[in-house]
């Protein structure tokens, strides 16, 4: 019987975690290619970094959301969720009961109603 220490546990995860972190972006590089180069790649990883610990305070659970909080998060500003200019991002996100796809589906057509009317 295979048996997996705590230690081992841990290191599974942190791998997991970098692996999400490159994925997150790889996924910025390719959607918005002429932030990141203004951010710089390591600005760029810190960023998704911050979506992640974000998405976790608002109960986003699958990584299509993560990158869609993020990819909002490079266009109306890192702190667009506690921004007062969008006061809807924060009760939309703040939602208890709504799950983690619809959450992210609402914030992402209003956040693309903020950017067209710019």
């Amino acid at each position: 019987m295979l048996k997996i220490r705590a230690a081992q546990l841990e290191a599974l995860s942190q791998a997991a975690l970098r692996q999400f972190v490159e994925r997150g972006v790889e996924h910025l590089e390719r959607v918005l290619p002429e932030r990141c180069r203004e951010l710089g790649r390591e600005e760029v990883r810190q960023t998704v970094e911050r979506a992640m610990e974000k998405a976790g305070r608002y109960g986003l659970t699958q990584e299509y959301d993560v990158l869609r909080l993020l990819n909002c998060m490079c266009v109306l500003g890192f702190d667009f969720d506690t921004d007062a200019r969008y006061p809807w991002a924060a009760e939309i996100l703040n939602r208890p009961r709504m799950k983690s796809g619809t959450k992210m589906d609402f914030l992402t057509r209003r956040a693309e109603l903020v950017t067209t009317e710019a």
